[in-house]
């Protein structure tokens, strides 16, 4: 039996669930939504993908698990999205499976920057508060701040600090948060998901690096974002992969360091964590003033947005069904491209509070789109977006694309960049 952990239903969820039973040998899936998160769309249509839902606690959902299937060594658990890795591990705890290794060490960025600093290329200044706990004088010294959860997700809560007093006081407003529900929280053993980080601003180009590890085995490729997003909400701009390395347009910021070793970097953090079966996702930064790379974030999961598919054109492996396959111990089996192409992901946010009124260009039925473009959607028409919503990525679709050559790619840029974007109209 295969229990699919998930925190809500997503728009994606369907997608995933179908990868899942593609990955799944025909064994029988329970979907377990956890208690403590908010809530998502209904259940209703993906319950024919599904042998049984499970509601409740992580402990309500083990005991639900031990009547539905006695035999706890045939159960395998896994976790949809991000937001379900730690009720996933919660589980595997109670149930008395194997624990992954890597995974809480990941999820926790405070474990995660003191494991980094093991290494001093890795190192990164970093101090942490609660509102019950306030660091005395500044520990260190930064021309900038980053404000982040310690538990936190996608850029939701991210804010930024000229000064450290200002950054102190962003991680101790009231009232504080707690990212991981106190159900999972005590299984776990973790003793406040509420702390925030608070650690210097590296200036320089954002990059991810995309890829898979089982033990000795590790494969993985640089997504080079050519430009950020800085608003109510911190998101992506145009990501190619291969990266950039010079580019004359002053619009993009160039990544210089050659891709083979940025891998490197993020092989070796990972060996730091412990982490040595999974997929990831990590963000890092090539520092402007030395061009040193910079590890910012570790996640133990699929790339979001449509990047899986950015990332599936040009290696031909899907890292969602990669996923699950590591995640249910089964082989994985690598697929070669034989003329990789170079790849571009573009999201498309909601900027202001309103209703999404139509899609623009990306209409499929005005036929604006060149061929080698295709639009993944992340919302429908009639989607509502409040204040909460752009505190976060508020993603309305995703635009993926391929090119024979890097001047190619970039003329795909330029052409998505003149389309006319998504509405969203105003509520007033």
């Amino acid at each position: 039996m295969i229990v699919l952990v998930t925190d809500r239903i997503y728009v994606k969820t369907r997608r995933l669930l179908a990868k899942l039973v593609r990955a799944g040998d025909s064994a029988p899936i329970v979907l377990a939504r956890v208690s403590g998160f908010p809530d998502g769309l209904p259940i209703d249509e993906l319950r024919s993908l599904v042998s049984q839902t499970l509601d409740g606690s992580v402990e309500e959902i083990a005991n639900q698990i031990g009547m539905v299937c006695g035999a706890r060594d045939l159960v395998r658990i896994v976790a949809l999205n991000e937001s379900a890795i730690l009720p996933a591990l919660a589980l595997q705890r109670l149930l008395g499976l194997p624990e992954r290794t890597g995974y809480l060490e990941s999820c926790d960025k405070i474990q995660t920057r003191r494991l980094l600093g093991r290494s001093l290329t890795l190192a990164v200044a970093t101090a942490w508060a609660h509102p019950g706990g306030i660091p005395h004088g500044a520990p260190f010294v930064a021309s900038r701040y980053v404000v982040k959860p310690a538990f936190g997700m996608s850029s939701r809560d991210v804010k930024w600090a000229d000064t450290w007093e200002a950054a102190v006081a962003a991680a101790v407003m009231e009232p504080g948060q707690a990212w991981v529900p106190e159900h999972v929280a005590r299984v776990l053993e973790i003793e406040r998901s509420d702390t925030r980080i608070i650690e210097e601003y590296i200036d320089g180009t954002e990059f991810s690096i995309d890829g898979w590890i089982d033990g000795d085995r590790f494969q993985a490729i640089v997504q080079h974002k050519l430009a950020m997003v800085r608003t109510s909400f911190i998101g992506d701009g145009p990501t190619v992969s291969p990266p950039i390395g010079h580019c004359s347009d002053p619009r993009w910021s160039p990544l210089r360091t050659p891709e083979r070793d940025v891998c490197q970097v993020g092989c070796e953090a990972l060996s730091l964590l412990g982490f040595k079966r999974g997929v990831f996702h990590i963000e890092g930064r090539e520092r402007a003033c030395d061009q040193s790379i910079q590890i910012v974030e570790i996640n133990p999961r699929a790339p979001g947005g449509s990047l899986w598919r950015s990332a599936y054109l040009r290696t031909g492996l899907d890292l969602e069904l990669v996923d699950a396959q590591l995640q249910l111990g089964l082989p994985i089996s690598t697929h070669d491209v034989i003329s990789p192409p170079h790849v571009l992901h573009y999201p498309y946010y909601a900027f202001s509070v309103g209703v999404l009124k139509d899609w623009g260009d990306l209409a499929a039925e005005l036929g604006r789109l060149p061929a080698d473009i295709r639009v993944d959607f992340a919302a429908t028409l009639g989607d509502r977006f409040t204040s909460a919503d752009l505190t976060e990525e508020p993603y309305l679709a995703f635009a993926v694309g391929q090119a024979s050559d890097q001047a190619k790619l970039l003329t795909l840029i330029d052409h998505l960049l003149k389309l006319k974007p998504p509405t969203v109209e105003s509520l007033a």
